[in-house]
């Protein structure tokens, strides 16, 4: 908690002090010309961070920029889990399909934004949406003539928070450059989590093997703080000529 405290304080110091800097003026750079053009007023992204992120931008200040950016996370995966006992063996299938999006806009103001190697720093609102489902299913012994035990779990979520953002950037001329940025979140979410099971239950009383269906539902809202998020990608650089 104290490491979390310390980065938070330090991000805003960094925050702070570059968007109270002036940047220097275009005439007072020099060989500028490689790594700057005055007619590019946008840019496109490609990034990967735990999926794919695709960004827009323009430029609305002489070296500002506001960018709109769209993160996509897909996960499909299926495995079967195997356990052998010295009299029986059992198994168990497991499969899970999960996606993610969030949408975000992000003001950047770069750092000597003239060099080939420039920092920048960003803030901006972010919105977000997932939805996952995981499903497990257990055979059970076949002459009872019974469907398998299942247990299938539903989470949907959306939320809302912002983000502050540091980057740095290597142009290998004024048009094509690499990045690379890490972001903190803070987001406030909204979650929806149904649990559909479908258990073996035996019955003293008749002697007898019945499938018992049950629903849990449970609701919630949380704040969720994250500083893992580490993005590297390719920016182009394009605009009418001047």
């Amino acid at each position: 908690m104290k490491s979390s405290r310390w980065f938070v304080i330090g991000l805003v110091l960094v925050l702070g002090i570059v968007l109270l800097r002036p940047v220097p003026a275009l005439s007072q750079n020099r060989g500028w010309e490689r790594f700057y053009e005055e007619n590019l007023d946008h840019f496109v992204q490609f990034g990967l961070e735990n999926g794919v992120n695709l960004a827009w931008a323009h430029r609305f200040q002489e070296t500002n920029f506001l960018r709109y950016g769209l993160d996509l996370r897909l996960q499909d995966g299926t495995r079967d889990n195997k356990w052998v006992m010295p009299d029986t063996t059992t198994w168990q299938n497991e499969s899970t399909d999960q996606f993610n999006v969030r949408l975000h806009v992000d003001y950047l103001k770069p750092v000597y934004p003239y060099e080939a190697v420039r920092l920048y720093i960003g803030a901006g609102p972010l919105f977000g949406l997932t939805w996952s489902n995981d499903e497990i299913s257990e055979p059970v012994d076949p002459n009872l003539g019974l469907p398998n035990e299942k247990r299938t779990l539903e989470y949907q979520s959306w939320e809302m928070g912002a983000r502050a953002l540091v980057g740095g950037e290597y142009a290998l001329n004024s048009r094509l450059s690499f990045f690379a940025e890490v972001s903190f979140d803070v987001t406030h979410i909204w979650s929806k989590t149904e649990q559909n099971r479908d258990d073996l239950r035996y019955d003293t009383g008749t002697d007898s093997y019945s499938m018992e269906h049950s629903v849990y539902t449970v609701e919630n809202k949380d704040w969720d703080i994250d500083m893992s998020n580490v993005m590297i990608g390719v920016t182009f650089r394009y605009g009418e000529a001047p």
